[in-house]
């Protein structure tokens, strides 16, 4: 009798995560084949305005969606805008607005973010927070991030590593190698947080799988076993810039999406942000 209500069970909660990864892979498809809604295009790009949803749920005091926010008009005449962080938001407000945005939204704003020429952009350490996925999803993947995936560290995920950039003969084209970062449960002499390194990558401009325009594509396929199931694991990156109009648009968050082949391929892809590092004791 238990095992018919385990087995029960257990067939219940696939079809529910089935169900609802089918919710986000027609999700993706439409904000990604949508060509329709104002004439206004971004900086830099064909492409129309995000489409703003301004029910109840997505506002900020009641005025409009935290989307709409990050969406920066030149002024004058122009009917060019451009996506940038507003100038009276510091990076933690940023944080705070990205954890409210749906998964809807924050899928729009990482179309129309930067993507950068220069690889060594976003070289160094950065933090990791994994953002909305709708409903039962947001929890299977903070489950697979945290405890599958970094099945070694109590801490669970916690960021990426940018590093070494080369130019790659063969490619004729720049190509990193980075990690992701994952904390430790344990604690150093000083009980500070001890953060390790595991599951390389390369980084490298490339089309992207969700619209075919430019972005920074993460591939773990060279640096997992033929049985791993991570080796089909794929991450976008792209720059979310500060609005500075009188000085150059400096780097502040990453924006990305992150997907796996036998969970749906990047329709079914999982958003995070990225935000520089704060010091710890990182074992190199």
């Amino acid at each position: 009798m238990v095992a018919v209500f385990i087995k029960a069970a257990a067939s219940l909660a696939t079809g529910i995560v089935g169900f609802a990864s089918l919710r986000n892979m027609a999700e993706t498809y439409c904000i990604c084949k949508n060509s329709s809604g104002s004439a206004t295009t971004i900086k830099g790009s064909s492409l129309p305005i995000p489409t703003i949803r301004n029910d109840r749920s997505h506002r900020v005091g009641g005025i409009g969606s935290i989307l709409e926010e990050y969406i920066c008009t030149n002024g004058g005449t122009t009917n060019e805008c451009r996506i940038a962080i507003p100038k009276d938001k510091n990076d933690q407000d940023v944080i705070h607005d990205l954890k409210r945005m749906p998964r809807r939204d924050l899928i729009q704003l990482f179309l129309y973010c930067d993507v950068p020429h220069d690889l060594n952009e976003i070289s160094g350490d950065w933090d990791g927070i994994l953002l909305d996925n709708n409903s039962i999803l947001t929890s299977v993947s903070n489950f697979i991030t945290n405890q599958l995936f970094g099945i070694s560290y109590n801490g669970g995920w916690f960021g990426k590593t940018f590093g070494i950039v080369k130019n790659i003969a063969s490619t004729q084209k720049p190509i990193g190698m980075g990690e992701n970062r994952f904390l430790d449960s344990r604690k150093d002499t000083n009980s500070n947080s001890i953060v390790k390194r595991r599951h390389k990558f390369e980084y490298f401009q490339s089309k992207s799988m969700l619209r075919g325009d430019s972005t920074i594509l993460l591939d773990y396929s060279r640096n997992q076993n033929i049985l791993s199931p991570w080796k089909t694991m794929k991450d976008e990156i792209r720059i979310l810039r500060r609005d500075n109009i009188n000085g150059e648009n400096d780097i502040a968050i990453l924006l990305g999406v992150g997907s796996m082949a036998w969970s749906g391929g990047f329709l079914n892809c999982q958003p995070f942000c990225l935000i520089r590092a704060q010091e710890k004791n990182e074992e190199r």
